[in-house]
């Protein structure tokens, strides 16, 4: 008897303990479903959140508790002598920020009040999805941000690169080479550097070297360095890869170059245009028409124009001529400066589809006194050559000079 009742005893202590065991787990799987999942109880919904303590304080001045989509990013700045130049990118759905939506504010370090606040100088659309945004210079030690003027903030402003050492453009060649362009290296123009004190690197961040991709540069000249292209980076056609280039004893180069993996061109197997022009501008719509139209009247069939931050109606009057029948493009180069790696870039971008491109300014004509074509005279020039890489004319001043 005293055998039994042990049994029974012990029979219902473990009962108890396994109902127990089951109360407890149920009891955990709830609370966890409760804290990081989302459970509708009473026809609500109840998800966690997690807030940053962190708020950068001139973007707080200008919040106002409202934000705009996150998806907007301040992806690099750029300080010139003459503006701030802040690069945008949006959404693929996301309509873009006119020059009536925002303001360039300007803060002292550690401020939560804008000192000044100046409409753009400029706004410009580098792709559907790029946009380009040049404030005003203020004074130094000032922290330059954007703003809405409906209440809103845009996210934090990435520290500015100085235009004085910069790789600011990146192309990948056709033979699979990727072609920089880089500011401050000051090489010379009539010979080719030593290529052992530069390497290429690729990543999207320069700051942790371990997950980056170093490559042999191939050639170094004036402000163009080539090199070869990591296999890795050919295969992924990832337009958000960064390209800098490193430099021994000074590092790796600040950066706002994203490879181009193929240029925009009248593609096709035979070359289009026998002969296009390329030319670089500032503020000079309004001789823009005329230089376009007679040079179509000897021969030109192309046009690409490389706009160096104009602030007229420089694209009113390319849509113009567009619409009349040209063929003519613009392209947002913002680099100062820097008129001979802009041609070099429109070589790029003009040999698939052209046979000649010229590179010339607004105010130069070609003058043919006879009433030649433009086209024979380079078939004249040209006869008996199996191959000629450059044909170069004498350039005449005429009309009134004023010292």
């Amino acid at each position: 008897m005293k055998d039994r009742r042990r049994r029974e005893v012990v029979s219902i202590s473990w009962s108890r303990f396994f109902c127990f065991t089951i109360f407890v787990v149920f009891s955990c799987v709830l609370f966890t479903g409760f804290t990081f999942s989302s459970f509708r109880l009473f026809g609500e919904t109840f998800r966690p959140v997690l807030i940053s303590s962190w708020r950068n304080s001139a973007m707080e001045a200008i919040s106002d508790d409202s934000t705009v989509s996150p998806s907007i990013e301040i992806r690099e700045t750029v300080i010139f002598p003459d503006q701030f130049v802040l690069f945008l990118y949006y959404p693929s759905s996301f309509p873009l920020f006119t020059k009536d939506d925002l303001h360039c504010s300007y803060f002292h370090p550690n401020s939560t009040q804008p000192e000044l606040k100046l409409p753009p100088v400029w706004i410009d659309i580098q792709n559907p999805n790029h946009q380009i945004i040049r404030c005003p210079v203020s004074s130094t030690g000032v922290v330059t941000s954007l703003s809405l003027k409906s209440k809103g903030h845009l996210p934090s402003t990435p520290t500015p690169a100085s235009w004085d050492f910069l790789v600011y453009e990146a192309v990948l060649d056709r033979d699979n080479t990727t072609i920089i362009f880089v500011k401050g290296l000051n090489l010379r123009p009539d010979r080719l550097a030593d290529s052992s004190r530069y390497e290429c690197v690729y990543g999207w961040d320069f700051e942790k070297p371990r997950l980056l991709l170093t490559s042999e540069v191939i050639s170094a000249a004036q402000e163009i360095v080539r090199c070869k292209t990591p296999l890795s980076v050919l295969s992924s056609l990832n337009k958000s890869i960064k390209v800098s280039v490193k430099v021994k004893r000074r590092g790796i180069l600040h950066s706002v170059a994203r490879l181009d993996y193929r240029l925009e061109s009248d593609s096709g197997d035979q070359k289009k245009y026998e002969m296009c022009v390329c030319t670089m501008v500032r503020n000079q719509a309004r001789f823009l028409r005329e230089w376009v139209m007679y040079h179509a009247r000897i021969g030109v069939q192309r046009w690409f124009i490389y706009d160096n931050n104009s602030e007229d109606a420089i694209d009113e009057v390319i849509e113009s001529l567009e619409r009349s029948g040209y063929r003519i493009t613009r392209h947002v180069w913002l680099w100062i400066k820097t008129q001979e790696a802009g041609f070099a870039h429109c070589a790029l971008r003009a040999r698939q589809s052209c046979e000649w491109v010229g590179f010339f300014d607004v105010d130069e004509f070609l003058h043919f006194p006879s009433g030649i074509s433009l086209q024979n005279v380079l078939r004249n020039k040209t006869f008996g050559f199996d191959q000629l890489g450059e044909l170069r004319i004498s350039c005449h001043s005429y009309g009134t000079i004023r010292a």
